[in-house]
């Protein structure tokens, strides 16, 4: 569990750089909707991965879900 708390933190972590970017011109809107994207994409498969036991398994897939809502 303690793997999936860390790799939600860089989630975090990821998008706070990503708003910064766009806030700084670096990144415009549609690259921004990318970028995000691709970060949570990234590491909601690095979730999937991890197997502690099918309730974390099963975690993971709902987050996915979830997230790919949102965009």
């Amino acid at each position: 569990m303690r793997k999936i708390i860390f790799i939600l933190k860089d989630i975090q972590i990821a998008w706070k750089n990503i708003i910064w970017k766009a806030c700084n011109g670096e990144i415009g809107k549609d690259q921004l909707v990318e970028a995000y994207s691709k970060v949570a994409l990234e590491k909601v498969t690095q979730m999937e991965t991890i197997v502690f036991a099918d309730d974390i398994v099963a975690t993971g897939v709902t987050l996915k879900g979830t997230i790919k809502g949102l965009f």
